[in-house]
């Protein structure tokens, strides 16, 4: 939340996602992941910070560029 209240140009990960903002990155919420046929990551923050990645999301868009480049 404090993200959000500093950054009045924030949109959130749906938003970003609909409009094509930026590339491979996806909402991680179960009901978006379920459209995409993708599992749904419950809460993975945990494993994602234990990796250096910042969020779930940021996790999920690098494995996605992974997945397209190899």
């Amino acid at each position: 939340m404090e993200d959000v209240r500093a950054n009045k140009e924030w949109i959130c990960p749906h938003c970003t996602e609909e409009k094509g903002i930026n590339p491979y990155w996806i909402c991680n919420s179960s009901l978006c992941l379920k459209k995409r046929k993708m599992a749904p990551t419950g809460i993975a923050i945990f494993k994602a910070r234990e990796m250096g990645y910042k969020s779930v999301a940021h996790l999920l868009m690098d494995q996605l560029q992974g997945a397209v480049k190899g």
